[in-house]
């Protein structure tokens, strides 16, 4: 049975990296963007004030899909809200999840 687990650091992410890949070779159209390098890179430079939330999910206890996804603070009409959201910057491509499509 699939299970879904969540990782909040950045540096508890570098144990995925080979499986990262492979998902992301997997990936229909995939791109830099969505590679743990690019997010290691985002972090390094945006990273303060928001929430790393990267979920994983494992079939078999392997990674069988990637999903990174931020928690950070934006302007509203009724002031700054906290919202859960890809991780970019100012016109940058968003990520998607890594991993192969399913029916």
């Amino acid at each position: 049975m699939p299970r879904v687990s969540e990782i909040n650091r950045i540096d508890q992410l570098a144990q995925f990296r080979q499986e990262w890949r492979e998902l992301l070779r997997q990936t229909a159209g995939a791109s830099f963007f969505q590679s743990l390098e690019w997010l290691e890179v985002y972090w390094r430079h945006f990273g303060e004030g928001q929430k790393l939330r990267v979920l994983t999910v494992f079939v078999d206890d392997r990674p069988a899909g990637i999903l990174p996804l931020v928690v950070q603070s934006e302007k509203s009409k009724m002031g700054r809200v906290r919202a859960l959201t890809f991780p970019c910057t100012n016109g940058a491509p968003s990520t998607d999840p890594s991993g192969p499509t399913r029916n």
